[in-house]
């Protein structure tokens, strides 16, 4: 189940749950997006994608080895002519993944862009970004966490205040309720208010 505060077409998101069990496609077909970093290494190794490879190989991903595998995701569009000095950002909600305006450009082609795009600059920082924000806590930013509890308070919702991330807060509803009820509508109006440049800010159950 997941939710976004605010949609756009710019923001690339991927899945954080589930393991692909697909054969592990060759280099012209768009790679598997799993959880698991061994078969993310596997998909890697057989593409003859050496850095990620060698990111994945010690079975872990640490927090400076992801921001490297995105900054190397905005290299790829910008030397494509896709970006051209765009500022990235932490989503403020989960705290953990990094995100960016993208205003593409370059080919009018838009098939031809999206599968470049995919091939070339999408699937290499998949392969890092999924396993890592699979198994890495979550944490609201500490001016939107605040908030969130200030408007969870002022509509009678309880918390016990000791809650850091969505799930946490949302423990115990259904899924409709985690993506469209009282709790939703308070993350959004508190991020528009903390964070009002952020383009889009995810919720998904893990």
């Amino acid at each position: 189940m997941r939710r976004f505060l605010s949609a756009s077409a710019s923001l690339i998101v991927v899945a954080l749950a589930g393991c692909s069990s697909a054969p592990v496609p060759d280099e012209q077909t768009e790679l598997p997006t799993t959880a698991s970093i061994a078969e993310a290494l596997r998909a890697a190794e057989l593409r003859g994608l050496d850095w990620e490879a060698d990111v994945l190989r010690d079975g872990t991903i640490t927090a400076g080895e992801y921001e490297d595998a995105y900054d190397r995701y905005m290299q790829c569009l910008a030397e494509r002519g896709y970006v051209d000095g765009v500022p990235k950002y932490l989503d403020p909600v989960n705290g953990i993944q990094w995100k960016s305006l993208q205003p593409y450009g370059g080919t009018e082609d838009l098939e031809v862009m999206e599968r470049t795009m995919q091939v070339e600059c999408v699937d290499p920082l998949q392969l890092v970004e999924v396993p890592y924000l699979h198994v890495t806590p979550q944490r609201m930013e500490g001016r939107l966490l605040a908030r969130f509890r200030e408007c969870l308070d002022a509509n009678g919702l309880e918390h016990a205040g000791t809650e850091v991330n969505y799930d946490e807060f949302t423990t115990g509803l259904t899924d409709e309720e985690f993506a469209y009820g009282p709790h939703f509508d308070c993350l959004a109006e508190s991020v528009h208010e903390v964070h009002p440049d952020a383009i889009g800010a995810g919720v998904a159950r893990r």
